[in-house]
């Protein structure tokens, strides 16, 4: 009897920057990305009864600004400079980080 196993290995992220995101929406949707940047207006999503979903912040890499959703990582300062892997969505214009670093 044969034992093991498959795994489904998804591939790495690709290094872009925000005004790459930005200026050619299309040819990173549904990708993952790594961008970094300068963390400005920093919030919160929130969820039904006042819960809180994650973390909000726009990245601004000094040309363009994309806007964050992350429920992993630290919370990052305004003004901090933050890494953030995460997979892009083109229809909402967002990272949906799944890795942050501050």
């Amino acid at each position: 009897m044969a034992t093991g196993c498959a795994a489904f290995t998804e591939s790495p992220s690709q290094a872009v920057k925000v005004g790459d995101l930005v200026n050619n929406p299309a040819a990173f949707d549904g990708k993952l990305v790594t961008v970094a940047g300068r963390v400005t207006d920093v919030g919160f999503r929130g969820g039904g009864r006042g819960a809180r979903l994650g973390r909000v912040f726009n990245l601004n890499d000094g040309s363009q600004v994309v806007k964050v959703v992350s429920t992993v990582g630290p919370t990052c300062r305004e003004g901090s400079t933050a890494t953030v892997n995460g997979r892009f969505s083109q229809r909402n214009g967002l990272v949906e980080g799944t890795w942050v670093t501050c």
